[in-house]
């Protein structure tokens, strides 16, 4: 399992950013679940943290003014 930060990615908004989770089998890779959008300007994804259970996923998002935290379930 790896996840991939893509910070200046612009779908949400300039320089947004996108996360993606991709879980390995096989001799190929595919991806867990939706992306995960930042908001304009957040950098989201410029750092990314997996568990090594794959569990619990950590991003950095150094421009992020609101202070928001997510749980994903």
């Amino acid at each position: 399992m790896v996840a991939a930060g893509a910070p200046y990615t612009a779908d949400g908004g300039m320089d947004a950013g996108r996360v993606r989770v991709y879980y390995g089998a096989c001799g190929s890779w595919d991806q867990m679940g939706a992306d995960i959008d930042g908001d304009e300007g957040e950098l989201f994804g410029s750092s990314v943290s997996l568990s090594n259970a794959g569990t619990v996923l950590a991003v950095g998002a150094p421009s992020n003014q609101d202070g928001k935290t997510a749980s994903l379930d």
